[in-house]
């Protein structure tokens, strides 16, 4: 009986009283799904496979054992036609050519390492326009010597070479007496050592390493054929200063991918060797040449120019400039996007703005 009372009783409030049934509520919505503590091995990222670093040329792309950690070194070249051929230019990073002093032309060849290069030059003495180079660039110049205006210079602006014009044969220089025999004069017979210079450069106290993170603002890529870029498989160039000039010219070798240089109505190919003198890249720069008053020309680099690049028998345009004076020079399209050269060896002509230039 106090079972149906109750039961009674109760729906008697709810109907009096209108209440409702409430279900209990759940702590967890029905659609989220339960918490589960994560484990360890869920906590720890996921690993990959250690990749190896891989190291360029920063002068010419091509790949490395490891980071360049020593500085370039630079030989300065004797360019005369009596001095022809040379030795050892063909296995320089980069090559560059201009005037130096009056109607005087030189080169100078640029090695990221020197060592395998038994044979260079011929050397001969250093000039202003390599010292501007060598401050752009970090370079340690070995020469010939120089005037004492251009080695003042060299000190007061903090460059680095030494000269390797001796008396006698040395580990990083001597007289090539076989051409000296074969009537070539004095001067052109001297030659760089490319095994010894680094060590040379140490016992001078020049400071031989460089920041292996340094960018020197050349920038690569395997086709580097400008895309629209107008037929240049022959390249003739005048350097020229005032009414001083030198004809030379690039032809490309498709078999080769690369530009053979011709001077003086000749190809230029390596005097032990034979090998031709041939270049991934060429590069034609104007910037605004002067004189000093020691006779010596200055090109204003830090304020560039105009210039042409060539690569794969093909020309564009480009601009060309740099920082300040010791920094690398850097060279754009005419667009303004950075130009990307092809992998492989270089030669630069500083020249005059207005000098003959044409391709076909």
């Amino acid at each position: 009986m106090k079972k149906g009372f109750l039961l009674g009783l109760l729906i008697a409030c709810l109907l009096l009283t209108g209440c409702e049934l409430i279900p209990p509520v759940s702590t967890v919505p029905p659609t989220q799904p339960p918490t589960v503590p994560p484990t360890e091995e869920a906590t720890q990222p996921p690993t990959e496979a250690p990749t190896e670093p891989v190291y360029y040329n920063p002068l010419t792309g091509e790949l490395r054992d490891g980071p360049l950690e020593r500085r370039i070194f630079a030989v300065t070249i004797n360019n005369l036609p009596d001095a022809m051929p040379r030795i050892g230019v063909c296995q320089a990073d980069i090559y560059m050519e201009m005037f130096v002093n009056g109607s005087i032309v030189r080169g100078l060849a640029l090695y990221t390492d020197p060592t395998n290069v038994p044979q260079i030059g011929p050397v001969r003495s250093t000039r202003f326009m390599f010292t501007d180079l060598a401050l752009h660039y970090d370079l340690i110049v070995a020469h010939a010597g120089g005037s004492g205006y251009v080695l003042g210079d060299i000190a007061a602006r903090g460059a680095d070479g030494f000269n390797i014009d001796t008396q006698d044969s040395t580990d990083y220089s001597f007289r090539d007496m076989d051409r000296y025999k074969a009537r070539y004069g004095w001067e052109h017979c001297l030659f760089a050592r490319g095994e010894g210079l680094d060590q040379q450069a140490e016992k001078e106290g020049i400071r031989l390493f460089a920041d292996p993170d340094k960018d020197y603002l050349f920038r690569f890529r395997e086709d580097g054929i400008p895309e629209r870029g107008e037929i240049a498989t022959r390249i003739d160039l005048t350097l020229t200063y005032h009414t001083s000039k030198k004809e030379c010219s690039y032809v490309y070798d498709p078999s080769l991918d690369r530009y053979a240089y011709h001077q003086y109505e000749q190809e230029m190919v390596d005097g032990i060797t034979g090998e031709q003198e041939t270049y991934q890249n060429i590069l034609i720069l104007f910037p605004t040449i002067t004189m000093n008053a020691h006779g010596y020309q200055e090109a204003d680099l830090v304020s560039g120019g105009e210039g042409y690049y060539a690569c794969g028998g093909k020309i564009v345009p480009i601009t060309f400039g740099a920082e300040d004076q010791y920094s690398p020079l850097w060279f754009m399209n005419a667009d303004g996007s950075p130009l990307e050269m092809g992998v492989g060896r270089t030669f630069i002509a500083i020249t005059e703005y207005g000098s003959a230039l044409s391709w076909s």
